[in-house]
Order: structure tokens, then C-alpha cells, then sequence
């Protein structure tokens, strides 16, 4: 968008009608002159000031257009992020239960294999010992 040029207030005194004693149809003349310019230059500096008004308004449409915009991108990353440190909180939850419950597995099954090694001992020295006797067919 493009701002409309300002241009500088012309020298008024430049355009102050000379007043003299020998020519009094020149003063209506001058003054209508000047006045002229003044309305035309008035009407220009109008025409200026309401494109600036309406720059202005387009300006400020924007702007609010993109506060909104990141208004709601930001509110969809701090709700992303808060999703994102939820899941990972969840995941830290769920790897240490299964760490336990992998903990309190293993420990099952060391407890059966040595309850099952004492039992294989007990066998064993009782065949060396010959307390069991077995008859092989044959």
C-alpha cells in the first residue's frame, strides 16, 4: 500500500497582493486569486488527509487481522507443547511400569528356577546317595 505524497505549504507571502495607490481594480482581482489557490490547495490537502485516513484504517485492519492470526498460532503451540510434555510424561510413566513390572517377571522366574535347581540338587543327591534305586528294563 502506498501512502499518497505530502508537498510543502507554498510561501503565501509570495502570493500577498501588492497593494499600491494607483491600481484599486488589482486588489478584488488578487484577492479572488488567492482565494482560488486557497480553496484549491485546501481541497487537495482534504483529498490527502482522507487517503491517509482510509491508509490508516487498512493499516489497522491488518494489523488486527494478523494479531488474531498469531493469537491463535500461538495458542495452537502452547497446547501443541503442552500435548507434547503430557506424552512424554506418559511415556516415562508406562517405561518405568513396564521396567517394574519386568523387574518383578524376572524375579518370578528367578525364584521358580532356583526353587526348580533346589529341587534338581535334592534329586540329584539322592541318586548319588542311593537312596532311590531304579530298575532299568533291559
Amino acid at each position: 500500500m502506498t501512502l499518497p505524497k505530502t508537498q510543502p505549504l507554498p510561501n503565501l507571502r509570495a502570493f500577498e497582493p501588492q497593494y499600491s495607490m494607483e491600481d484599486p481594480n488589482e486588489k478584488p482581482k488578487n484577492l479572488k486569486s488567492l482565494n482560488a489557490m486557497l480553496l484549491k490547495e485546501t481541497v487537495e490537502k482534504r483529498q490527502q488527509i482522507e487517503s491517509l485516513v482510509h491508509a490508516n484504517e487498512a493499516l489497522k485492519a491488518e494489523l488486527s487481522k494478523r494479531k488474531g492470526l498469531d493469537g491463535d498460532e500461538g495458542e495452537k503451540v502452547v497446547s501443541l507443547e503442552l500435548q507434547n510434555g503430557l506424552l512424554g510424561v506418559y511415556m516415562d510413566s508406562q517405561m518405568k511400569e513396564m521396567g517394574v513390572e519386568r523387574e518383578r517377571a524376572i524375579g518370578v522366574w528367578k525364584s521358580k528356577v532356583n526353587g526348580l535347581m533346589g529341587s534338581l540338587e535334592n534329586e540329584r543327591e539322592m541318586w548319588r546317595g542311593g537312596s532311590l534305586s531304579c530298575s532299568l528294563p533291559g
